[in-house]
């Protein structure tokens, strides 16, 4: 009703857009892809650099969301490329964590840690602690998953630190949780 509302080709149909395809990601990745699309023609043509780059990063997440990860990583890469255009650090890490997630579930985990080790560093450079310790515990699982269960622990807690620092409940449970795995 709202974008039915809003015809105008301007930049607050491309964020409407955006905002639907977010909003749909979970439950229909096929109209998250539309809504995206939409966004991302409209954005090509006002030469909005922000809207593209929105527009695509939401279409990788759908198409991560339909284990379509070809798809996935040509919109991350596109939308990466994009975000270092107009210096995104924070957007550039989260494409590089989903290049991460990519890899490890299609078993390629050197890849996965690459990818992994290069958002910690961006993390790390822009000081985003909560972001750091994701890419901490998530560089653990693939530790684990390669049997490294010294390097693990290692990644592990030094994930706990950072989330102890900050007082991420959340994060706390789940290393402690993930270290509590490997001594079992």
């Amino acid at each position: 009703y709202i974008l039915q509302e809003h015809t105008e080709k301007d930049t607050s149909r491309i964020n409407l857009l955006i905002d639907f395809a977010e909003s749909t990601l979970e439950t229909d990745q096929n109209k998250s892809i539309k809504y995206a699309a939409e966004a991302y023609e409209l954005a090509n043509i006002l030469h909005f650099k922000k809207g593209k780059a929105e527009s695509l990063y939401c279409s990788g997440l759908a198409y991560y969301y339909k284990v379509d990860y070809q798809q996935s990583m040509e919109c991350f890469q596109k939308s990466m490329d994009t975000y270092e255009a107009l210096g995104n650090k924070n957007r550039i890490a989260d494409c590089l964590v989903y290049f991460g997630k990519i890899y490890k579930n299609l078993g390629k985990y050197l890849l996965s840690l690459e990818s992994y080790k290069k958002a910690l560093k961006v993390n790390e450079e822009i000081g985003n602690k909560q972001e750091t310790a994701v890419c901490l515990k998530y560089m653990g699982i693939i530790y684990e998953y390669q049997g490294n269960y010294t390097l693990s622990l290692e990644y592990y807690n030094k994930a706990l630190k950072i989330n102890e620092e900050i007082n991420n409940e959340q994060g706390k449970a789940n290393c402690l949780h993930n270290i509590g795995i490997i001594y079992q």
